[in-house]
């Protein structure tokens, strides 16, 4: 049986699906984002992004691309008896586009228009507010995607070539190829495919660590939902946490042991008539922040934000119980094994690690890992994190200006 993933030469990894299927995928990732590009340029990514897959879309079954804060993905979908052809006619568009269709430069203008007006969304404005308020006005990951509009509207065609030039460079790219029990021979072509595209190599510039630099305490009406009021309680997710997989695990199971029912704190925010609250994480590059959140009617914010504190003052002194850890760790491992043994979340499980860390932690690896998480190691990530001089509280509703809020 092939190995569930194998690095090959020239930035090239190999997926090997747990479950049958004919379809074959290749995937270009850049380490570059929305994140990098300034003010001005905002949007010459997603504009190069669509160019891109449009010159491609009559070639070939199905070809796509998506632009991220930190990451650029170009991917197509094709079987054993296509897949070399498209490759190389994906590679030789994509690395080599010569940029001569202006009319379609011009049109996918106006679609990123019409897509962007789309897609605005309330939710999306409300994380921007917060993130702006607890990493500064300047936070590259809170621009709004609306402000792009009137930068579509100045790019010039040359633009987004230069804009290529600037981004697939050596160094700054990989390629992913997955699907089922791939065929040694086939490996092989495609490696030959992609050696004989030379790169430039262009050191990037070092990037700024961005940390909580915003205000306390926080409320706006703008952002509301009904009549009810939003309690978010922030705190920074510094980069020598985050970086640590280890620690990454000890907080999605802290995650589930402030979410599930099966703990007493959603037990305890159920018999107070809330539905349900989240803790939600966030990393970038340079940044990462995670997010305590509760949605509820009438005056019980100070309630929600107490139980909240109590929370994490709790598992900051006292960790977590034997008991509770060994239901956390089955839950971690089932959610794990479920992960590993899916193609598209094994695929996306790879991508992330070589995004975020470079190298690629597998199932017995990581479940090894889980293991060795005890209540002390719990405690220590707490208190790292849930520090409440650095912490941020946010309300947002209706009413949000009414609420009082009484901090000890």
């Amino acid at each position: 049986m092939k190995a569930p993933f194998q690095k090959k030469d020239n930035d090239l990894y190999v997926v090997n699906f747990p479950q049958k299927t004919k379809d074959i995928f290749f995937d270009i990732y850049l380490r570059t984002g929305y994140s990098e590009e300034s003010n001005n340029e905002f949007g010459i990514g997603h504009l190069l992004e669509h160019y891109l897959v449009e010159s491609l879309t009559d070639n070939m079954k199905f070809v796509n691309g998506s632009t991220g804060q930190d990451f650029t993905n170009y991917y197509l979908q094709s079987d054993s008896k296509r897949i070399v052809k498209d490759v190389k006619i994906f590679l030789n568009t994509i690395l080599n586009s010569n940029f001569s269709d202006e009319k379609l430069f011009k049109r996918e203008k106006e679609v990123i228009e019409n897509e962007i007006r789309n897609k605005k969304n309330i939710k999306e404005e409300s994380l921007n507010f917060i993130l702006k308020k607890f990493f500064g006005s300047n936070f590259p990951y809170a621009r709004e995607k609306v402000n792009q509009i009137s930068n579509i509207k100045k790019f010039k065609f040359g633009d987004i070539k230069k804009h290529h030039n600037k981004i697939f460079c050596s160094g700054n790219i990989f390629f992913v190829l997955s699907g089922f029990n791939i065929d040694g021979k086939m490996e092989n072509n495609i490696l030959n495919i992609i050696k004989e595209h030379k790169l430039a190599k262009i050191k990037k510039n070092k990037r700024i660590e961005y940390s909580f630099s915003g205000e306390k305490f926080v409320k706006n009406s703008k952002y509301y939902w009904n009549d009810e009021l939003i309690v978010n309680v922030s705190f920074d997710f510094s980069k020598k946490i985050r970086k640590n997989t280890k620690n990454i695990k000890a907080i999605n199971m802290l995650r589930k042991y402030f979410e599930d029912l099966d703990f007493y704190c959603a037990k305890n925010m159920r018999d107070l008539g809330i539905y349900s609250s989240s803790f939600e994480w966030m990393i970038w590059d340079n940044a990462g922040i995670v997010i305590l959140s509760s949605m509820l009617n009438g005056g019980k914010a100070n309630i929600i934000l107490g139980e909240f504190l109590k929370f994490l003052e709790k598992v900051k002194k006292d960790g977590i119980s034997n008991g509770d850890l060994v239901k956390l760790r089955r839950k971690e491992k089932e959610g794990l094994t479920k992960a590993f043994g899916n193609n598209a979340r094994r695929l996306s499980w790879v991508v992330n690690d070589l995004l975020s860390y470079g190298d690629v932690t597998l199932l017995k690896d990581d479940i090894k890992e889980l293991k060795s998480i005890d209540s002390n190691y719990i405690k220590k990530i707490a208190k790292k994190l849930f520090d409440f001089d650095k912490m941020n509280i946010t309300i947002l509703g209706k009413d949000a200006g009414k609420t009082k809020i009484k901090l000890d």
